[in-house]
């Protein structure tokens, strides 16, 4: 499991960093659809699960384990590929009992249903997401622009080491 960390900025911080950082090597544009799931006794599970929809992928990923310290949130989280035409009839859905069976070859649906045995799958919403990525001091940088239905949001994330990323953030932060 990586943990991912994440630093909110401001939406001039966002904008600085970007001209900081030059062109990215990549641009996501996501639609990302999120999801509570309940055990067989009804029981709500801790953490939060993700269908995310860009280009030709479609990406499940399970994260808990939230931690905020010093501004500077951390998750353990895990992910792996779904079919999107497969994955495209669950958006949306509440109480879908199918979702489990349908990608039961999927890793992170083999670990749920080992740690957790869920048996439903509830949509709780979606947001867009428009992800610039850098290459930055050996890792790869995200830059998020996200947008819900309240407003904007910016922010940086990075997955990796939580120590030496916290590092790196902390340095990068103080900057802006």
């Amino acid at each position: 499991m990586e943990i991912e960390i994440k630093y909110r900025l401001q939406e001039s911080g966002y904008t600085k960093l970007c001209s900081i950082l030059g062109d990215p090597i990549e641009i996501q544009k996501q639609i990302n659809h999120y999801y509570l799931m309940k055990n067989k006794k009804g029981e709500e599970l801790s953490g939060v699960a993700r269908l995310r929809f860009f280009l030709d992928r479609c990406v499940f990923t399970f994260k808990e384990n939230h931690v905020l310290k010093d501004g500077i949130a951390t998750c353990g989280e895990q992910e792996c590929d779904l079919n999107p035409e497969k994955a495209q009839p669950f958006v949306g859905v509440e109480n879908n009992s199918d979702f489990f069976t349908q990608f039961a070859g999927c890793s992170v649906c083999k670990f749920l249903q080992e740690k957790y045995q869920p048996s439903t799958i509830n949509y709780i919403g979606k947001i867009n997401n428009h992800r610039s990525v850098y290459n930055w001091n050996e890792f790869h940088l995200e830059i998020d622009k996200t947008t819900y239905d309240f407003g904007t949001a910016y922010e940086i994330e990075l997955e990796v080491n939580a120590q030496r990323g916290s590092e790196l953030l902390n340095k990068t932060k103080e900057k802006l």
